[in-house]
């Protein structure tokens, strides 16, 4: 049974979140999440992943591997998993949004 659009946005959540682990040394992911979650340099749509590595590679890769393809950047619903997955893995995984 195909998955529902929410699996598939939970799924390459998850997917990123696994490779950005696999990608960054530990010291460098929990540095990554740190500055998420306390530098405001990075609230709102900028992650500190960047500074350690192509996060959209990652990206790219986690939704290729889900959806067995690739992102159609043309594609309003395709970039809108994308979107979603991320704000999802940043919210669970890679350090909140919320700073204050």
């Amino acid at each position: 049974m195909p998955m529902t659009r929410d699996q598939q946005v939970i799924a390459i959540a998850e997917a990123f979140s696994e490779l950005m682990r696999q990608w960054l040394s530990p010291e460098e992911f929990a540095a990554m999440k740190h500055k998420n979650e306390a530098d405001p340099t990075y609230a709102g749509k900028v992650c500190a992943s960047h500074d350690y590595c192509d996060a959209n590679m990652a990206m790219w890769a986690a939704f290729r591997d889900v959806m067995g393809r690739d992102i159609d950047g043309d594609s309003d619903a395709d970039c809108a998993i994308w979107n979603e997955a991320w704000d999802l893995a940043r919210k669970l995984y890679l350090g909140s949004q919320r700073h204050g």
